[in-house]
């Protein structure tokens, strides 16, 4: 049960941003193609986790992301081996390898209990992994 500590990870953050009268009802996951965690297995053990907690029944999203380099001075992305340099060839800058093995929480969605209003909190660039 690798997912453990991961699937902890979230929720308590989920529960950290829920304020009172709020319900986590949607988290949002990117996984890396080569992560070896699988979303099934990782909505698995949140559902678990997360039972009897304001997180219980939240729409649990976690999709994978395929491998790829990424420039964050201009924003040029390139599929892993079709770029054979390791700096931009756009803007000389450093490319970095994403989608590789990480886990990264990118977003929630909380419900006020009693008004129903929807909080979106972005939470792109956590990572758990």
């Amino acid at each position: 049960m690798h997912e453990g500590p991961i699937v902890e990870t979230i929720l308590t953050r989920a529960l950290s941003e829920a304020r009172d009268n709020e319900r986590v009802t949607h988290i949002q996951l990117v996984v890396g193609e080569f992560a070896s965690h699988s979303p099934e297995a990782l909505s698995l053990h949140f559902e678990l986790a997360a039972s009897g907690s304001v997180a219980e029944g939240a729409f649990f999203e976690a999709r994978r992301e395929r491998a790829h380099l990424y420039c964050p001075d201009c924003g040029l992305s390139a599929a892993i081996g079709e770029l054979a340099t390791l700096s931009c060839p756009s803007c000389e800058g450093s490319l970095e390898a994403v989608g590789v093995h990480e886990v990264r929480l990118v977003g929630l969605e909380l419900r006020d209990i009693l008004s129903g209003q929807i909080r979106v909190v972005n939470l792109e660039g956590v990572q758990l992994r």
